[in-house]
């Protein structure tokens, strides 16, 4: 089975802010994610990446940006709230690549986060589910 790296992307296309009025601080982040899929015949190694996270990505749009869509589909983020240090929302896909899903993440402090996603969908006419956790950590400022 094959699966599109972008719909891994998607699952964290939500970060690194869902909310003007979070309590994330802009920087350098490192965010690893682990990706669950039942019916893998093996499992997926986590995936760790460096972000920079400007004051603008954490103010514009709620800081969500536009949900990345696969090749020939579209993609809507819904439903999202923002409670103190915890945030939802969902996502759904329509087109060639048919997906919807959910997620939250809660902050823990200003400098760390974690999260979770749970998406389901259609690949090769089989429906398919994916749970990815999420967990962030501000390392420190950006570089110019």
């Amino acid at each position: 089975m094959k699966i599109s790296p972008l719909l891994v992307l998607l699952a964290v296309a939500a970060l690194p802010a869902l909310a003007a009025d979070n309590p994330m601080r802009p920087g350098m982040w490192e965010i690893t994610s682990q990706t669950d899929m039942p019916g893998m015949p093996y499992k997926m190694p986590p995936m760790t990446f460096k972000q920079c996270v400007t004051p603008e990505m954490l103010t514009k749009d709620h800081g969500l940006g536009d949900p990345h869509s696969p090749p020939g589909s579209h993609c809507e983020r819904a439903q999202y709230k923002v409670a103190g240090n915890h945030a939802e929302w969902a996502v759904s896909c329509t087109g060639r690549q048919k997906l919807s899903g959910k997620g939250s993440i809660t902050w823990d402090s200003p400098d760390s986060y974690r999260g979770e996603t749970h998406m389901t969908m259609d690949v090769n006419g089989r429906t398919t589910n994916m749970t990815q956790t999420m967990q962030g950590k501000r390392l420190g400022d950006c570089s110019k």
